[in-house]
């Protein structure tokens, strides 16, 4: 007869520090034994505790739910740890308070329950008590039998429903001497004894593996920890089989057989499927029930919704359309109350209303949501979805039960105030966030792998940059045939050692985060429903169960998601509406925008949408050219467009040429084939020329087609979205049957269906796509009409991101609009709008601090403007840093001295403030008191260059605002470059935000933006920072460049650096030719060098003659006047011409034979002569510089990393193969004019 042995002290990858065992693995193990039940008891967490739960059922292995806390008794230094088990519901719930306050009571970061805590929840639970680790196992290693056996009594008439003593046999030296007393003590007791193993990996060959991870836990190398603690991680640790472990215990038979009974005892039930909300406290406060709260609300809501689009759409609201939305309210109503939900949408309702009371912009809506009347009626939405044909089965379908998901948008700034007032109604142990895990990732695991292994960072951070950076990459993908990572773990056995290592550990959890914008809230306590963790001290409370889970114990999830956009549209609101009340004018609301504005429509046509929320890409740019949007139907299109899906399946191609007659418009057939069905179909896709861009269009489709009710719809758009055959083919008897049955013929009806399937796949929430469109067209309208406003608010929102500040200050000149310099005397903390233009904004400028900010306008509030330099010390007492950085910025330019003149007087005006300050005296008096101090002193000062005043500027701003050092050869470096940097970096005004990806968009936008700015580049910029860096292989060095219009880091590597390393310095004015690439390291773009050289030098090379354009008062005495600078200029090798137009005809010769050097000096000299636009510089080959084929440069720059890994590692052959690729160069065009 086989053994039988139940596991019991098993830990999952979930522990975070020392498994390698996945949940799904170890069941599949255990059921692949033969196994019938297995324990799993993780580290200080329960996070796979549901997960097991259902793990066990689907492989028929009972799961026995634990949890191994360290527990703090009075008798040691350290905590001792004991494994607990659930035998019933009772002890379930036990289980959870317990992990829950390990947490409440964590010490250096790490769950620590106290024995007095857990004495008062051990009802239901089982305990083992820790082996040789634990407390009785300390004391009998001690020697003091007598204070383990107290000890063991203490915790038995606590424990009363079970309480083991653990014998495990793992290789430690002390294991046979901690057995022997255990079993004494055993026996004394009649302390029944089981034998367990101390389980972390599946199979003896995963040994090393597991003992990097912990090493990487550890932050040391797996070679040190098994110097230190070598019994830590032992080779024994393996899931064993039954048989392997009776043979263990052969002399203690009895242990193995308690296992099996403790298994038997354990037998707690998950109650699942069901959920549980809090009450509602104003219906209940109010005596009525939730569902008739919910039908007044509503009614009350949607007569005052009709009201509103009456005024805005007059004539269009008849008795006949009242009438359609009151009853498709009653719909709705009828089905949230049939469910169960009507709390769930007062929840909603409750603290949407409560932000917009206490001015929280919140977002119009987003995801299927928005297809809800009711929730347009309670204000949760702000989007009509009956007038733009959105469902409301798309959001909840009552032949599919299922809890509702509001994904609710709000100001990035405030979200946490909604939350702390959720808390504040229901209890903050009610509310929480969810937890979330983080795993080891490809590149990850890689550099981690290597680290252990005690090699240097550098080779695991090269070997993990050929592993494609793509979001998802496996690195069993990356190793596939032929592929650089392939060869190089076949050419060397460390590298193969490493690469095999962490293809096991990729994928395990490494620690926990907290879902973006996840709440739950939990009737009584969330630990109720699931354990919870926390911060020291009990803050931020969140429940220990993912996002899966959490759902499947009862609990309803909330989405309070961040929005940066919603900030700028409510900033420039805030703004506007200060204007229009100093104009006698009634506030603007964003409900209130109009969505057929001729004058934003047209913005949008011109592409002129930098800033403007999913607009701005260059990608999106495109698609708007090609489109030609024409209302906001349309727009609603053009965002469900711009994915990978429909821009690589031909739909978009569909799209473009039938709105614009391209192609002939077909709903989904041609009409010659079946008039029919076109005339059913065309009212759903009209506004889609035909194409099928919307899941509710399929939704809809079914329901005219094939009768479908718009529920069974929607599990056919589900059934479509996963593809699976078998669903698929009952789905399409179903549909072909319910086409048959209204007419049409079966040929059809299949060929239908197929194409309606192929669409289905790229098909978008529209209601999601509408709800985003929404706030696109209010930034649009926004940006159309009052450009000054919300350019203010963008680059407000964007003040801590100076690179994005100065693509935005760059936009604001092209619209025209002036960035005036900071003010003391006129700024505020934002950026704000003023008759002439928009002012900077204090909390912009680097030094000057946001508290002096905020105390300083309180004080010029109260006072009024500052005077001078006196005034303002005596009256805010700035430190010397805020003042510097204030004449820096030009803050102080109010006080009408130059920079440089203030900055000399800074110190003893300090002095003298504050000496004057201490004395108490007045503070008027104060002021003069430094006047006259400062008006008697000598101090002598340099004045500042123009140069010296832009780099304090720099300094301070981070950009340059009262001019730029490439402003005075803007017109000479025109033909030497590809663009400028606003061309290429992308601005992104909400890649922060919390929002969360709805299937492939964002994700899918990402990948897309970082392929499409892989391209190269010439580029003229000022080097603002430069860092030279020595690296094991040699120097690399990173700059930061700024033209004016954007900032971007560029890198250079190898050749590129020595060779132009004598330019690299700061301030130095440069030509860079490189490519532009997405960078990992910074997440955001980089222009990796080719070459560089000098402006100046560039000029002296390459500059071929200059052309003086002459008017025909161009007499004897002006050639006179020319050939006086040429004859004064040093020699050199350009030659000057003169083109002199007079009498409709144009003459051009040289002015002089002698060719010369041309410095700025001269060029000065000529343009007082000539003008500014009078002087051309033409150079050979008109200037431009060869264009390298973008792929040649990445595979360059990929396979120079792969040569230095392969010298790294001391590979021959990996050497020669990458040194013999070739290695393309930029070269100039030469030529002659």
């Amino acid at each position: 007869m086989a053994a039988q042995f139940v596991h019991l002290n098993v830990h999952s990858d979930l522990s975070m520090q020392d498994s390698l065992i996945r949940p799904g693995q170890l069941f599949e193990a255990v059921a692949a034994e033969g196994g019938k039940a297995v324990g799993l008891a993780d580290l200080g967490n329960m996070h796979a505790a549901v997960k097991a739960y259902n793990l066990g059922k689907k492989h028929r292995v009972k799961p026995l739910t634990g949890y191994q806390a360290a527990v703090r008794f009075e008798e040691f230094d350290s905590p001792a740890p004991v494994i607990l088990y659930a035998a019933n519901e009772r002890g379930y719930l036990n289980l959870l308070k317990i992990a829950s306050l390990a947490f409440e009571h964590q010490e250096a970061e790490h769950p620590v329950i106290p024995f007095s805590v857990l004495q008062q929840h051990a009802g239901g639970v089982l305990l083992l008590c820790g082996g040789r680790d634990g407390a009785i196992g300390r004391l009998l290693l001690a020697g003091e039998a007598d204070a383990a056996r107290d000890l063991l009594e203490r915790i038995k008439s606590t424990f009363t429903d079970g309480a083991y003593i653990e014998l495990q046999r793992v290789g430690h030296p002390d294991d046979e001497r901690f057995n022997s007393a255990a079993v004494a003590l055993s026996k004394a007791t009649a302390t029944p004894c089981v034998a367990t193993n101390v389980v972390r990996f599946l199979s003896p060959e995963d040994y090393e593996s597991h003992l990097i991870r912990v090493a990487i836990a550890r932050k040391v190398t797996a070679e040190s920890l098994a110097e230190q603690d070598p019994y830590h991680c032992t080779p024994h640790q393996y899931l064993k089989s039954a048989d392997e472990m009776a043979a263990l215990f052969a002399d203690l038979p009895a242990a193995v057989e308690n296992t099996v009974r403790f298994a038997q005892r354990c037998n707690f039930h998950l109650k699942q499927g069901k959920y549980y909300l809090p009450d509602y406290p104003p219906a209940r406060d109010a005596g009525v029930s939730e569902e008739d709260f919910l039908r007044r609300q509503a009614a009350e809501g949607l007569a005052e919704r009709l009201e509103q689009l009456a005024r805005i759409s007059p004539g269009y609201f008849d008795e006949a359309k009242v009438k359609e939305y009151q009853e498709r309210l009653k719909y709705e109503l009828d089905i949230i109350i049939q469910m169960g939900f009507p709390g769930y949408f007062l929840i909603v309702m409750e603290f949407i209303q409560w932000s917009k009371d206490n001015d929280i912009p919140v977002g119009p809506g987003r995801g299927s949501g928005a297809g809800s009347l009711v929730a347009y009626a309670l204000k949760i939405t702000d989007l009509d979805p009956l007038q733009y044909d959105l469902l409301f089965e798309r959001f909840l379908n009552p032949e599919r039960v299922s809890m509702p998901d509001f994904d609710v948008d709000f100001c990035m700034d405030r979200r946490d105030e909604v939350i702390e007032h959720t808390a504040d109604m229901y209890g903050h142990r009610a509310v929480g966030q969810i937890v979330t895990f983080g795993t080891m990732a490809a590149r990850a695991v890689v550099r981690d792998v290597a680290r252990a292994l005690g090699h240097p960072y550098r080779v695991g951070d090269r070997i993990a940059k050929l592993i494609p950076g793509e979001p998802g990459t496996k690195l069993a993908d990356a190793m596939g045939p032929e592929t650089d990572l392939q060869a190089l773990a076949d050419s060397d056995g460390a590298m193969r050692r490493l690469l095999e290592h962490a293809l096991k550990l990729e994928g395990l959890t490494r620690h926990t985060g907290r879902h973006a914008g996840g709440i739950v809230i939990a009737p009584g306590g969330i630990d109720g429903f699931s354990p919870t963790m926390c911060d020291p001290g009990g803050e931020h409370l969140a429940a220990q169960y993912d996002k899966s889970d959490v759902e499947k114990t009862g609990l309803v999830k909330f989405d309070y998601l961040g929005l940066r956009t919603l900030t700028i549209v409510h900033m420039a609101l805030q703004s506007l509406n200060r204007e229009r009340e100093a104009k006698g004018l009634p506030p603007l609301h964003p409900e209130e925008i109009p969505l057929d504005c001729p004058k934003a429509i047209a913005l949008l046509q011109t592409c002129e949408t930098t800033a403007v929320f999913q607009l701005e890409s260059s990608g999106m740019k495109n698609l708007i050219r090609r489109i030609v949007p024409e209302n906001f139907e349309e727009m609603i299109a053009l965002v469900a467009l711009f994915r990978p899906g429909p821009l690589g399946s031909g739909m978009v191609d569909n799209f473009v040429n039938r709105k614009h007659g391209r192609e002939e418009v077909e709903f989904i057939i041609p009409a010659s084939r079946d008039k029919r069905v076109s005339s059913l179909l065309e009212p759903i896709l009209t506004n889609t020329y035909g194409v099928i861009l919307y899941q509710e269009q399929v939704m809809m489709a079914a329901q005219v087609l094939g009768g479908y009710s718009l529920g069974q719809a929607d599990i056919l758009r589900r059934a479509m979205g996963k593809k699976n055959p078998e669903e698929m083919e009952k789905q399409k008897s179903v549909f072909v049957d319910g086409c048959t049955a209204n007419g049409i013929s079966q040929d059809i009806s299949s060929e239908i269906f197929t194409l309606i399937e192929k669409f289905a796949g790229y098909g978008f929430n529209k209601s999601h796509s509408a709800a985003y469109a929404l706030v696109s067209y209010q930034t649009l309208w926004l940006k159309a009409h009052h450009p000054d406003h919300f350019m203010a608010a963008v680059m407000s929102s964007a003040m801590e991101k100076t690179d994005k500040t100065v693509g935005f200050i760059h936009e604001s000149h092209r619209m025209g609009l002036q960035v005036l310099r900071p003010s003391i005397n006129q700024s505020r903390g934002h950026f704000q709008v003023e008759q002439a233009g928009i002012r900077y904004g204090l909390r912009a400028a680097k030094g000057i601090g946001d508290k002096y900010v905020e105390s300083m306008l309180a004080e010029r509030d109260a006072n009024g403007p500052f005077k001078d330099l006196a005034d303002l010390l005596v009256r805010t007492n700035p430190g010397k840093t805020v003042l510097k950085a204030a004449i820096y910025a030009g803050a102080l330019d109010d006080f009408e001295l130059p920079r440089w003149v203030l900055l000399s007087q800074v110190a003893l005006a300090q002095v003298t403030a504050r000496d004057q300050l201490k004395k108490s005296v007045p503070l008027d008096h104060a002021a003069e008191t430094v006047r006259q101090v400062l008006a008697s002193a000598s101090l002598e000062s340099d004045a500042w260059t123009r140069a010296t005043t832009l780099a304090n500027e720099y300094s301070t701003l981070g950009l340059f605002l009262s001019g730029h050092p490439l402003d005075e050869y803007a017109q000479e470096v025109r033909p030497l470059i590809s663009g400028q940097l606003r061309d290429y970096v992308v601005s992104d005004i909400d890649g922060e935000d919390s929002a969360e990806p709805d299937d492939e968009t964002a994700e899918g936008r990402k990948l897309a933006s970082k392929k499409r700015q892989e391209r190269p580049a010439v580029i003229a910029a000022q080097l603002v920072t430069v860092d030279i860096r020595q690296g094991r292989r040699g120097k690399f060095a990173y700059a930061k460049l700024d033209d004016g219009t954007g900032q971007i880091e560029a890198a250079f590597f190898g050749k590129a650096l020595t060779s132009n390393i004598q330019h690299l310095v700061q301030g130095a004015l440069v030509v860079i030719k490189g490519h532009i690439r997405f960078n990992e390291r910074t997440d955001s773009q980089q222009l990796v060098v080719r070459e560089m050289q000098g402006l100046l030098d560039l000029r002296e090379s390459q500059l071929a003659f200059i052309r003086l354009l002459a008017g025909p008062d161009f007499d004897s005495a002006a050639v006179t006047r020319v050939r006086e600078v040429i004859e004064s200029a040093s020699m050199g090798g350009t030659r000057v011409y003169v083109k002199i137009s007079k009498g409709g005809r144009q003459q051009e010769r040289q002015v002089s034979k002698r060719s010369i050097r041309i410095t700025d000096a001269v060029l000065g000299q000529l343009r007082d002569q000539f003008g500014e636009q009078g002087v051309e510089l033409v150079y050979r080959g008109g200037g431009q510089f060869g264009t390298d084929d973008a792929s040649t440069l990445q595979r360059d720059h990929r396979d120079q990393e792969l040569k230095e890994v392969g010298d790294m590692t001391r590979n021959a052959r990996h050497q020669a193969l990458w040194a013999a690729l070739n290695q393309a160069e930029l070269v100039m065009n030469k030529g002659r004019p």
